[in-house]
């Protein structure tokens, strides 16, 4: 922890706020902590301190080493180093738990950090229906007439797949949550949910029409042995559907350019498009349809693209758009900081909401103004 401080401190790419400071609860601007929240992150920050989460090194997937240090903290104040390809652009948390860490903390703090706890069950069921409903949508616009055998990944209650199955699918999740893919059997109606992961729908003998990894590829350990075994389980000329936080559009649209809101310790790796396609056409993936939000969707093929072969310019770009949206930030701080004390926070806050409402409306409409995103 200390050498990753040390090195941080030398050559990090942004300002101080991205810093660990071991014992602070509070969380970056933009982020509000429940109790239930509290609890987890005390629980997870004293598990690394004692050892009882430890940390091994992650290299690059283009196999460079060479890199630009970001953070060494995420939104919640946890120890989370992150850090740069300088060749390919991809980033990545470099140090990462260990894959029997992370097991324990998914299975005992990862739920209730991120705010699950504190949600009603049928609540959570519903917003997975939808979320099902729009993955449907989307790969049905982009394959009209697809019918087949649709595996998730990752499925949590299995909420997901019902918009799959209604329509006549074959379909079958897995999840390590066996609480509720107990719950998401019973009010899906969909049997085929399993506790575990890749393996399990191995086991089933059937090979997959359409995979779906939605919020999964930013969580995984060993990005390409875990890509490869799902590849393994796919048809020849079948489909994956990947949604993840994409790099340039959250950072800008959901978190309003405070970069740090966007990290938490539980992804191992940050994308933009240009770099999941690196990475899955490096592991025999083509894309047919993606957004910058991210929701794409490959078509497993013969051939690979070269590790070699990098996103020309990504390293730059991405550089470019991380210190101009935090210097972005640090002013609109700085603006707040100083009017309030003249008493009229409340007015500045009005007016950064009318620039940000104006500025995305620009955005949408003229082009130009997209610039990095």
């Amino acid at each position: 922890m200390h050498d990753f401080q040390s090195n941080i401190n030398k050559n990090r790419l942004l300002s101080k706020r991205f810093q660990y400071a071991q014992g602070v609860s509070s969380p970056t601007r933009g982020i509000k902590f429940s109790a239930l929240q509290e609890i987890a992150r005390k629980g997870v920050e004293q598990k690394v301190i004692d050892d009882i989460y430890t940390f091994e090194e992650n290299g690059c997937f283009c196999r460079h080493k060479e890199v630009m240090f970001i953070a060494a903290r995420d939104r919640y104040n946890l120890y989370y180093p992150v850090v740069i390809c300088k060749r390919c652009g991809l980033i990545r948390n470099d140090p990462r738990m260990t894959r029997s860490s992370y097991r324990e903390f998914y299975d005992i703090e990862y739920r209730n950090l991120y705010g699950d706890g504190d949600l009603e069950i049928d609540v959570k069921w519903n917003i997975g229906v939808r979320k099902g409903e729009k993955i449907w949508q989307f790969v049905a616009d982009s394959l009209p007439g697809f019918q087949g055998v649709v595996f998730d990944v990752g499925c949590y209650m299995g909420a997901s797949l019902l918009a799959f199955s209604k329509r006549g699918f074959v379909v079958a999740g897995v999840d390590y949550g066996r609480e509720h893919l107990e719950y998401g059997k019973k009010y899906s109606g969909v049997k085929n949910l399993y506790v575990g992961g890749i393996e399990r729908l191995a086991e089933l003998n059937k090979k997959a029409d359409l995979i779906i990894l939605s919020h999964v590829i930013e969580h995984l350990v060993d990005l390409e042995s875990e890509l490869k075994n799902i590849r393994n389980i796919m048809k020849p000329n079948a489909y994956i559907y990947i949604a993840t936080p994409g790099l340039f559009w959250r950072t800008t649209k959901v978190h309003n350019r405070n970069f740090l809101a966007l990290l938490n310790n539980a992804h191992t790796y940050y994308f933009s498009l240009d770099t999941l396609v690196y990475v899955m056409e490096c592991l025999g993936f083509e894309l047919v349809k993606g957004n910058n939000r991210i929701k794409a969707l490959f078509k497993k093929k013969d051939s690979c693209r070269s590790k070699d072969n990098i996103p020309h310019g990504e390293y730059r770009r991405t550089k470019a758009f991380l210190k101009r949206t935090e210097a972005f930030y640090s002013l609109t701080c700085r603006v707040i900081r100083l009017l309030a004390l003249f008493h009229v926070k409340g007015v500045v806050k009005w007016l950064l909401s009318k620039f940000v409402t104006m500025r995305r409306f620009y955005e949408k409409r003229y082009p130009i103004f997209q610039k990095g995103n």
